[in-house]
């Protein structure tokens, strides 16, 4: 959807009136195109008619994205508050280094629901995380107690996803996994929403910058607005600037710090330091 509505604001920039009706055609009509989704691109559409910039081609896209609003219900509120979340995995038993020990796994649950009572989410609030066993289902699980939505980003297809980040043996990740994708307010898979990642990128960068995006576009990004007070990052994160792979805690931790708002960092290693 954001790629044709790209493509369609290009068409816009460059006065093409046709293709930008034709693109924002394809972007409205993107199965579960949001209220939000359609109020963005419109948003950015009267910018345009503000400046008298391009006013045919403008025109255009407005008619198409006007066209889509009445097939939406009402418009959701915003959410009050948006909680980022990404952290460690829980240990292997092979694992060398212990980083996140399974026996620490209730101490790490209760510091989350510590962090999460201080940041008072509820009902209202939004959080974003991925899925894997340890500190993503631990947030999860700990903000849906809480009656927030969670919406899920997964970078790998459903299957593989599984193999790499949730099986544990003698464990009942699996089952903790599945019940949470039933019960989450969206699951969204990258190669479906962003398609193939390009030559090179880690599936796991682009998924926390992807995760990173989305929340900061749920916020409101208009600092005079108070996003920055709107936005909860919350890792689960032994400090170490060396993941096992790309797209760990670390990178999650430097794209993080940007984005402003509130902060929490649990060390699973030391849940109570």
């Amino acid at each position: 959807m954001w790629a044709s509505a790209t493509l369609g604001e290009l068409a816009v920039l460059l006065g093409n009136a046709s293709e930008a009706e034709r693109f924002y055609s394809d972007a409205a009509g993107v199965p579960g195109v949001s209220y939000f989704q359609l109020d963005s691109m419109r948003s950015q559409l009267r910018l345009y008619e503000m400046l008298q910039f391009n006013p045919d081609p403008v025109a255009a896209a407005m008619r198409q994205i006007e066209a889509a609003f009445p097939f939406q219900s009402v418009p959701p509120q915003p959410s009050r508050k948006v909680v980022i979340a990404s952290g460690h995995m829980i240990d292997r038993a092979d694992r060398a280094a212990p980083r996140f020990p399974p026996e620490q796994e209730h101490a790490v649950a209760e510091r989350i629901a510590s962090v999460l009572d201080d940041w008072d989410i509820g009902p209202a609030d939004l959080a974003i995380t991925s899925a894997a066993r340890g500190a993503d289902i631990l947030v999860a699980e700990r903000c849906l107690e809480r009656g927030a939505r969670v919406r899920i980003h997964l970078p790998l297809p459903t299957a593989q996803f599984v193999d790499e980040s949730v099986r544990l043996a003698n464990s009942d990740w699996e089952d903790r996994f599945f019940d949470l994708l039933g019960r989450c307010a969206e699951v969204v898979h990258q190669r479906e929403r962003l398609g193939e990642p390009p030559r090179g990128v880690s599936v796991f960068e682009r998924n926390n910058r992807w995760m990173i995006g989305t929340a900061e576009v749920e916020a409101d990004v208009d600092q005079a607005r108070g996003a920055a007070r709107r936005l909860h990052a919350l890792l689960v994160w032994d400090g170490s600037s060396a993941g096992d792979n790309p797209g760990g805690t670390s990178h999650f931790a430097d794209e993080v710090r940007r984005l402003g708002g509130r902060r929490a960092v649990i060390n699973p290693l030391d849940p109570g330091g």
